[in-house]
């Protein structure tokens, strides 16, 4: 079998690029990763990666797999093999990264599908949280590497909204765009329903325009971690951002209004009106929530070469039997 790289949606994996564009340890995870799975991985002409055991584009091959970046299949690629894989790094390391049939981010198998995280085992899943997701925490790391500064706060028990880029992708197509006007009607929601204070935290690279100017409300903007304003926080409100699993790995209950991938445990916002409903904090089950963490950042995410391997014998083996 053989793949090839496709340079949609980025190309340049060699010039400097801003935080979080290199992307090439993740891409050798994943041509590693085919190897081993005996498929042969070719870059297409215009796809820019200093990669070992990587192939130059012939347009006499014939391609089985082919592999395309921060898209999805909304995007209508006319070079299509008969598997399509979308890439994309992801939280919580720059090791960390998701290879899927239908996307990335919200826009996933993931999403769509009841992932089987409620049949490992609690204390494996326990060991990961106890090992892994604690030094992330501890260690402060991101998808960008090492560069957000703590942000301490003496305020405790308020509702954390974490905050994403009013022009990402994640908010105008894996949701309904207009997001500045949704954000801020869950804010002034979670003031009307509840007496608690509201930290806005916005995302590291963009701005954020919140209209309410209530005493309770606080907004905290700049290259910031959010984990220390996760740990003092009542629970965290969010759409569909990453952060969401950060939130998770503090145990902090998520209230999400975009169908993130993690919605299976935490509190799925379909209605403003369910805010104060939401709040209540009563819907909460700690274990399921370790268990979906330790199933999605050990079984379905890849972060080095043999977990790369899994994945893609995975991704083979399912669309086999669905064919």
């Amino acid at each position: 079998m053989n793949a090839i790289l496709m340079p949609d949606l980025y190309a340049d994996h060699i010039s400097d690029h801003e935080e979080g564009k290199n992307w090439r340890n993740r891409f050798q995870y994943l041509v590693d990763g085919l190897l081993v799975n005996g498929v042969n991985t070719y870059k297409h002409k215009n796809f820019k990666c200093n990669l070992n055991n990587v192939l130059d584009y012939c347009p006499r091959a014939k391609y089985d797999i082919t592999i395309y970046n921060h898209s999805d299949e909304s995007f209508n690629f006319k070079f299509k093999g008969t598997h399509n894989w979308y890439f994309k790094p992801t939280i919580p390391t720059e090791d960390y990264a998701t290879l899927d049939p239908l996307g990335y981010g919200s826009y996933t198998t993931a999403t769509y599908t009841r992932p089987p995280y409620l049949n490992y085992k609690l204390k494996d899943a326990q060991k990961f949280i106890d090992t892994k997701v604690k030094s992330w925490i501890e260690t402060g790391e991101s998808k960008w590497g090492k560069v957000l500064e703590p942000y301490y706060t003496e305020d405790k028990d308020y509702v954390l909204v974490l905050a994403q880029c009013e022009a990402d992708y994640s908010v105008k197509r894996h949701d309904f765009g207009d997001y500045v006007t949704r954000i801020n009607a869950v804010v002034d929601e979670i003031l009307n329903c509840s007496d608690k204070k509201v930290i806005v935290k916005a995302h590291p690279h963009c701005r954020l325009s919140i209209f309410n100017d209530d005493k309770r409300i606080k907004i905290v903007r700049g290259k910031y971690s959010a984990h220390e304003l996760i740990k003092n926080s009542y629970c965290v409100v969010v759409a569909n951002s990453g952060s969401g699993f950060e939130a998770l790995f503090h145990d902090k209950p998520v209230i999400c209004w975009s169908l993130p991938e993690y919605h299976w445990v935490s509190y799925d916002l379909r209605h403003l009106c369910d805010m104060k409903r939401a709040l209540k904090l009563d819907w909460y089950k700690p274990k399921s929530v370790i268990l979906f963490l330790y199933w999605y950042f050990e079984h379905y995410c890849f972060f080095d070469s043999e977990s790369a391997a899994k994945r893609v014998k995975n991704l083979l083996d399912i669309e086999q039997k669905m064919s």
